[in-house]
């Protein structure tokens, strides 16, 4: 054990975080990743203006069709009655390719988040993958609950919904039916345009659909950095430093309760978005990023 300005700090662990900075395929209009370069050359990381034109290209102009903020408004917190039946899955984490296992190797070798003042702006194409437009604003209002969640532990860094997606920094989707996953998000990085997905089973695995702003709050928790709060135990592939007392009802672990954002949760998330950008954790810089515009 040693400490970050006094705060308990243990090697090898999350405010468990990682890098994530290769996922990037855009979704086609069943859900499936299809394209994660630059459709002109095939090689450097497609642009979100080349992403968006691909789409309008491949799909017509509906394939950028949002969710009018008008119609979005956050949905009431209050718990539900309906309870699940079987504990959430979340493979944001299976989709990184840099990590901090590259430390060991002497590549990568950062701990991501947001610059202060960040507004990550998000919106939610109604045409790439939802059954209907019902089901895009369902999920947008629970996601733009948890953003509220999250907003209110005023980080220096804030999540904001919007009509036009050329000023998003993240589109939410529908990534088909992936069994028993739930949804998927991604880490800071430096890229104009990712991709949150939500699956088949958050409206049909019994219990979810009502709770999924809390789903949400767990993806948005990986959106500004954090790790699975087990991530030393089971993932050990993808090697975390953590920040803080362990917390086994964090918002970052799996359990038969929907997650909710605990009073560490929003303790150690304070702390770490506090951190100056020079501060080393377990022996990784952090890097803040700032979205990129196009």
């Amino acid at each position: 054990m040693y400490s970050v300005n006094n705060i308990p700090v243990t090697p090898g662990v999350p405010v468990s975080i990682t890098l994530n900075l290769n996922f990037t395929s855009a979704p086609s209009s069943n859900g499936n990743a299809s394209l994660s370069t630059c459709p002109s050359c095939g090689t450097h990381q497609a642009s979100k203006t080349q992403v968006l034109n691909a789409f309008t290209t491949s799909l017509g102009p509906d394939a950028v069709a949002t969710v009018e903020s008008s119609k979005a408004a956050s949905v009431n917190v209050e718990e539900t009655s309906e309870k699940p039946t079987t504990v959430p899955v979340c493979i944001t984490q299976k989709e990184v390719k840099n990590n901090p296992a590259a430390i060991l190797i002497g590549e990568g070798t950062e701990i991501p988040r947001w610059k202060k003042g960040t507004v990550i702006r998000f919106t939610t194409l109604i045409k790439m993958g939802f059954d209907s437009k019902e089901d895009a604003e369902y999920a947008t209002k629970h996601l733009i609950t948890a953003a509220s969640e999250w907003n209110k532990l005023n980080l220096g860094v804030r999540f904001e919904y919007v009509d036009d997606p050329s000023t998003a920094n993240f589109v939410l989707v529908h990534g088909g039916d992936q069994g028993s996953t739930l949804a998927m998000a991604y880490f800071p990085n430096p890229r104009s345009l990712n991709y949150v997905y939500v699956y088949t089973a958050a409206y049909k695995a019994p219990g979810w659909k009502p709770n999924m702003w809390k789903v949400f709050c767990h993806e948005l928790g990986h959106v500004l950095g954090l790790r699975h709060e087990f991530a030393l135990e089971r993932e050990k592939g993808m090697p975390a430093v953590r920040l803080g007392a362990v917390d086994p009802l964090s918002v970052m672990t799996y359990r038969a309760d929907p997650p909710t954002i605990t009073e560490n949760d929003i303790k150690y998330t304070q702390l770490f978005y506090s951190l100056p950008a020079t501060e080393v954790i377990g022996g990784l810089p952090i890097h803040d990023y700032s979205p990129a515009l196009f």
